[in-house]
């Protein structure tokens, strides 16, 4: 290397990675309290979601929570501001996120669980909007660990006992009223649930399209999803909504079990065909959730996860979920069966879907479970990579964000996990969190085990 003048080169270092080697690494550490300027990551390999590839051996360099540089060699400064993380052939991919989560049921405590398993990043589908943004204001601060949040505040609904969160809207014009005014409060978008009544719901959407809000949830039951689709729904949640309300109707109530699944497994057909073809044209994207409904076909009472969940959770689960009897465990398995084709069938006609869980519901777990979700979603007949993508760009997308979220870019957010194996090899290996970087800090694994220690603690 040709030689330079001493200023220009004064606190500077070169990193350059040949198969695997640092030749040259200076390192000063961050100052207590303070997120270092610049963290550098060397012998990393950088999963690629949008194609499913693998940059191996590189160096990906965050200043001031952006990545700045991802290259074979990088030229920065270094003082007191610098934290350089060799991964040693780690795998480096965007932090995740949970399209479905509800944390008002689940409470404070599983803000640093899910960030301790990757999840950096939730969609909540309801709950105390004070509350949640409190915990907003504190996560931005530094002074809680948690994911970025992305909120409805409350579930828009028809008349309901004793359903937490939700709020009953009766006709069009209070529909419309309640959107303007949660526009004002600067919701992130609105959620409905099935008992909304038709003339609300159409006119609720119209509303919301004029507010400039998305509307994500359930169908309600008077309405048809295809019609939901038509009408500007941005998600639907849940495969079982697909089977709520109007599809009953069609067939003629009640059914029994066994009428229900041989009605569903003839949906499976070119009904389905149609119905997803539609959602694909009118870019409906859909959340399957097929880990909570699993969930509801058993009990997880010795699930060793379960000592993440707090007390409060717990007994919101006593009070509305009660374990399913035998006969009816065997149908929802079997009903799964269904649900995990229909998924296979979304993704082959090209629907967009998203990765969620349910959190709040029982025996959903938080961070955990979203894994749960991807390598069901995996069982179904999506590729590893694919299934990541519900849970990285996808949500970038859907929330139009996919400028500063979703994948591992020069300029984007430095969201970050790193993991000891490939996960387009093995959809797995999502589980095996080595690191994660998030509000401009890197935690190591002992940190996010420290951090799950102490959200057990706080049950």
């Amino acid at each position: 290397m040709k030689s330079m003048p001493a200023a220009p080169w004064r606190n500077l270092v070169l990193f350059a990675i040949h198969s695997f080697a640092v030749l040259a690494v200076a390192q000063q550490p961050p100052q207590p309290g303070k997120p270092p300027l610049v963290v550098v990551f060397t012998n990393v390999n950088v999963v690629d979601v949008a194609n499913g590839a693998v940059t191996r051996n590189s160096v990906v360099v965050v200043k001031n929570g952006r990545i700045q540089a991802i290259s074979r060699r990088a030229i920065i400064g270094l003082g007191r501001d610098l934290q350089v993380v060799n991964t040693s052939g780690r795998y480096m991919i965007p932090g995740l996120w949970d399209m479905h989560v509800h944390l008002s049921i689940v409470r404070e405590p599983a803000l640093a669980a899910l960030v301790a398993n990757g999840v950096l990043g939730v969609r909540d589908m309801g709950g105390d909007l004070e509350e949640i943004d409190a915990w907003r204001r504190r996560i931005g601060s530094g002074e809680l660990l948690g994911p970025a949040i992305l909120r409805a505040g409350p579930i828009l609904d028809g008349p309901k006992d004793d359903a937490p969160y939700h709020l009953a809207v009766n006709d069009a014009e209070q529909a419309r009223l309640v959107v303007r005014d949660l526009k004002k409060r600067r919701v992130d978008f609105i959620k409905v649930h099935n008992a909304l009544p038709r003339a609300a719901y159409f006119a609720l959407l119209d509303e919301a399209r004029r507010q400039g809000l998305s509307v994500a949830g359930h169908v309600p039951v008077e309405v048809e999803p295809a019609e939901a689709s038509a009408a500007g729904q941005k998600s639907i949640e849940h495969v079982q909504t697909l089977f709520e309300g109007t599809f009953g109707r069609r067939l003629g109530q009640p059914l029994r079990s066994a009428e229900l699944l041989a009605a569903m497994r003839q949906f499976e057909g070119a009904e389905a065909a149609e119905l997803f073809r539609r959602f694909a044209q009118n870019g409906t994207w859909f959340d399957p959730t097929v880990v909570h409904y699993r969930a509801s076909a058993g009990s997880a009472d010795n699930d060793p996860r379960r000592k993440y969940v707090s007390q409060a959770a717990h007994d919101y689960w006593r009070k509305h979920f009660r374990a399913p009897s035998a006969e009816a465990a065997a149908m929802r398995l079997q009903a799964l069966e269904i649900f995990q084709r229909l998924v296979s069938r979304m993704n082959v006609q090209r629907v967009r879907l998203l990765a969620g869980t349910d959190l709040g519901g029982r025996d959903v777990f938080p961070g955990f479970s979203l894994h749960d979700e991807l390598e069901l979603l995996v069982a179904s007949g999506l590729s590893p990579a694919a299934a990541l993508r519900t849970a990285t760009l996808n949500p970038a997308i859907f929330f139009d964000r996919q400028k500063h979220w979703g994948s591992v870019d020069v300029g984007k957010v430095g969201e970050l996990v790193l993991l000891e194996g490939d996960p387009l090899a093995d959809i797995r290996n999502t589980r095996r969190v080595w690191g994660v970087m998030t509000g401009g800090r890197f935690y190591s694994r002992q940190e996010l085990d420290r951090a799950l220690e102490q959200a057990a603690s706080q049950q």
